[in-house]
Order: C-alpha cells, then structure tokens, then sequence
C-alpha cells in the first residue's frame, strides 16, 4: 500500500452489489490490504458462499453480508451504510433489457440513494462510483481522444427522443439503453456533489470488459462466465462476445485495485480513473483460447478485425496500481488465462 491514505485499517467499507464479478474482487482487494467490508446483496440466500469463501481466507470477523432487495427504495442503504468509511456502489442494472424505464430509472434511483445515505453518514469519507466505458461512447471504431469531460451523450440523446430511439435497430436498443444509463448516473454523481453539502470525496472508476478469475469459480459471473462459456464451445458465448465489437479489457483484480485507490488514498479526489488496460477483440482471445487448448486452431475465426480507437491517457492509473504493489496493468493474455484457470482442458 502506498502512502498517504485517508482511511485508517480496520475501516469499513461498503460495497455494494458485491456478489458481482466487480463487486466481488473490490471486496477481495479491500480485505486484503486489511480494510473490513460490509457487502450488499439482495439476496442473503443465493450468495452465501461469500462468507464461506472470504471467512476461509481473511476470517470470519472481517467480512459480514446484508441484504438490499431494492436498492430503489428510500433509505434502502441507510442502515448498511451506518459506521462505514468508504462506500463503493458497483451494483447496476446489466439487463441490456431494451426499455429506458426498466434500466435508467432503477440505475438513477439506486445511484441517489447511495449519495442520500452517504450525505446522511457522517463517518463516510469516501464514496466510489463503478461507471463505463459506455458511459463515454457506445462505438470504439471511431478516433476519441477521452478527457475528464468526455461523455456519450449521443446515447442520452437516442433514449430520450421517442422518434430517434424507433430508429434504432431492436438488437441495439438494449445496449443503447444500458449506455445512456450509465451516463446519466455518473452525471448524477457529479451533479449531487457539485450542488449538495457534502463532507465526503467523490470519485469514479471507468472500466470496460472484465477478464480474469471469478472469486469463487462455481459461481461465474457476467463477463468472466462468457469467456468460460466461449472457450467450452458455446456458440451463443462466443456470438456475444464478437457482437460486443473492439473494445478496451480490464483485469477484474486490477479494477479491484483502481476502486481501492479511488477510496484510500489521499491525492485522489473528483477524478475519473480510467480502467482500461487495452484494446481487444474476439481474435485476440480466440488467439488465447488456441494458445491453451490447440483444438482452437481449426475454429473458422469470424470476420473483420476491427480495433478499439479510443484513446486514453492510462498513466494515472498505472501509478495508482504501483502503488497498490502492481507493475501495471495485467496483460489481456494472463487474465484470459485466468479467467480459465481451473478449468480441464
């Protein structure tokens, strides 16, 4: 850990939607560098076996699980959120389902909530928002030199015109959707705590794909259950995957990583931290998928090539992760490896 943190060890934190991929490996980080974690679900049932999994590695009084059924109902994190220092809100609405109503209010509400509660909090510090790569452009074929200000608008735009939105092809509506909700709730963040008294830091991360290991490998999820479905041979995996088009990846312990620095360290402050560690496409991981098992080699790759224009620059993020003990960032063929580790080939 480097120096000049703001939370001392043996805090709380706050994670949110933490039986997700992101959620997951934020919390993993956390108690590995000997913060406590207080970790939402909205069902204590079905996610169980995150106290087995985080209790046999950090013990059992460091870890504890709530639940949240509905992050959109007023005062839903007030009681999960009390004593904590920090909070990172990675749960979100991933449905690709293609009515606005369904995803960006949901997203918009659960976003407010969290900064309601963290306003009400007088021990939280730190707040983190999980954003997107969608939140910045829905396609990377394009040159886009990204800032601090860049923003997909067009997306916002689509959504919110009934006419422009009918235009869009039904098989994009879905994505569309989910970009304009991100958007709009990361501006959401930012407008709360340029308007309202606050006494806590503000910060958002921007990652794209997550690649690398699930915490706990029978319970795949969101991207890292693709790319073990893709390799087995599930077509409709690897269809996804190559419809998803170039974009940039990012090792799910390195964004992990990003979400602590944004929460502990002292000179990060009102920043989006880019987590994009470099472009891919589905031929660079077929290319991995053929490196571990060779029968890949005779699997027809799909056609084009197309890559990732979107620039950005990583260098803040590439110091924050040396800090945490990193070179850098992980490369995009040992987190494939990775995320298939475990696996019989």
């Amino acid at each position: 850990m480097g120096q000049y943190t703001t939370l001392s060890k043996g805090s709380t934190m706050l994670i949110t939607g933490v039986n997700g991929l992101v959620g997951s490996h934020c919390a993993d980080q956390a108690l590995q560098h000997g913060y406590k974690v207080r970790g939402t679900t909205r069902s204590l049932d079905k996610n169980k076996w995150l106290l087995e999994v985080f209790g046999n590695k950090y013990g059992t009084a460091v870890f504890e699980l709530v639940e949240v059924k509905d992050m959109q109902q007023p005062g839903a994190f007030d009681e999960a959120m009390q004593g904590c220092s920090a909070v990172m809100h990675t749960a979100s609405v991933i449905t690709f389902e293609p009515d606005p109503d369904k995803v960006i209010h949901p997203t918009l509400k659960g976003v407010r909530e969290i900064l309601r509660a963290a306003s009400k909090t007088p021990s939280v510090r730190r707040v983190v928002y999980t954003s997107s790569q969608a939140a910045l452009c829905t396609t990377t074929e394009k040159v886009l030199t990204v800032t601090q200000n860049t923003w997909n608008d067009t997306a916002v735009t689509l959504v919110t015109d009934p006419a422009q939105f009918a235009a869009v092809p039904d098989n994009a509506k879905g994505l569309i959707t989910y970009c304009a909700s991100k958007v709009l709730a990361e501006k959401a963040c930012w407008e709360f705590v340029r308007q309202e008294k606050r006494h806590f830091t503000l910060n958002s991360v921007v990652p794209n794909f997550n690649t690398g290991p699930s915490i706990y490998p029978t319970q795949p999820a969101s991207s890292s259950g693709y790319v073990k479905a893709a390799f087995l041979g599930d077509e409709k995996a690897l269809g996804l995957l190559n419809m998803l088009g170039p974009m940039n990846y990012i090792d799910v312990r390195d964004d992990g990583r990003l979400h602590l620095a944004a929460a502990v360290f002292d000179d990060v402050h009102d920043e989006r931290i880019w987590g994009m560690a470099g472009d891919w496409n589905v031929h660079d991981m077929m290319e991995v998928f053929e490196e571990v098992d060779s029968n890949w080699k005779d699997v027809k790759r799909p056609e084009g090539n197309a890559r990732d224009q979107t620039i950005y620059d990583r260098s803040r993020s590439v110091e924050l992760l040396k800090r945490l003990g990193c070179d850098g960032f992980t490369s995009f063929e040992q987190s494939v490896r990775a995320n298939l580790s475990g696996m019989s080939v």
